[in-house]
């Protein structure tokens, strides 16, 4: 709190968070009001602890943002998990659950199932994280965490402002998501390039399997072509749950302009970035 910028430091962006009350009942009523809720139990007791306390996970890969990320509170299609004890969890969600999930119910969960929850709360995971099985704690271990640490997203605008953000890392629940997450760049090209337009549902697919595109990988590219047409139509773009009163903000490290950034690091970035963009524009 004695920092010479004080504004800059995590703890007072933290302290002036939660000191705002209108934004802490607004996450409230979103919650309360536009998620389901259930308990999971794990009769073994399991269950891990995030050193984020609670956890958040994607149903279902919406889009790439600047400001937001797919699992934040308000979204649609997301989970959030709440611990009361290694062997129960409140869950609040909205979306395509999974079906060991019940709503207003205890739902008993299956080894299988306690894996995958455990997975997630491990990913929410910066620092630590922790339990009372040994063995989990071992297993998470393997589990791919795809960044130790929030995304940096730093965007410049046409008049020359600059806005710095701290996002959420992107966690998803099926791995189809997760595939989607990890290649969404290549499988968008390939779309654009070999499949819009051009290949039909018994034509062989792109990917050399020699099946047909419908039974190999044109529920992939569908995906992909309904993430362009949202990216194209601004009327389309509605990724929050409707009425919701307040949803999670990303972290704003700084908004104005480029020559009176103070994070040297972040500012190195820019300048680094817009000296390869020129340099692509004058060399094409």
């Amino acid at each position: 709190m004695d920092a010479e910028e004080p504004k800059n430091t995590k703890v007072e962006r933290m302290l002036l968070n939660i000191m705002d009350v209108n934004y802490i009942r607004g996450l409230k009523d979103t919650i309360c009001n536009y998620y389901k809720c259930g308990i999971i139990v794990d009769e073994k007791e399991r269950f891990l602890l995030s050193d984020q306390y609670v956890s958040t996970v994607a149903l279902m890969y919406k889009n790439r943002f600047s400001n937001a990320s797919n699992r934040q509170i308000g979204m649609k299609e997301t989970m959030i998990l709440i611990p009361l004890t290694s062997k129960f969890y409140i869950v609040f969600y909205n979306g395509r659950i999974p079906s060991c999930i019940g709503e207003n119910v205890f739902s008993v969960l299956n080894d299988d199932s306690v894996n995958e929850i455990n997975n997630v709360i491990f990913q929410n995971s910066y620092v630590k994280c922790v339990g009372k099985s040994e063995s989990e704690l071992e297993r998470v271990k393997s589990v791919p965490i795809e960044s130790y640490s929030p995304i940096k997203c730093i965007m410049k605008y046409s008049d020359g402002s600059i806005q710095d953000r701290i996002i959420k890392r992107e966690v998803f629940l099926y791995d189809e998501d997760k595939d989607m997450n990890a290649h969404s760049y290549e499988y968008m090209s390939t779309y654009i390039k070999d499949i819009k337009d051009k290949l039909g549902r018994n034509d062989v697919c792109v990917c050399g399997s020699g099946i047909k595109y419908k039974k190999c990988c044109m529920k992939r590219y569908e995906t992909v072509a309904r993430i362009l047409r949202e990216t194209q139509n601004p009327r389309m773009q509605n990724y929050t749950i409707p009425g919701v009163r307040v949803t999670e903000d990303s972290i704003l490290e700084y908004q104005g302009p480029q020559e009176k950034m103070t994070n040297r690091h972040d500012k190195g970035v820019i300048e680094k970035i817009f000296e390869m963009t020129e340099s692509d524009t004058q060399n094409p």
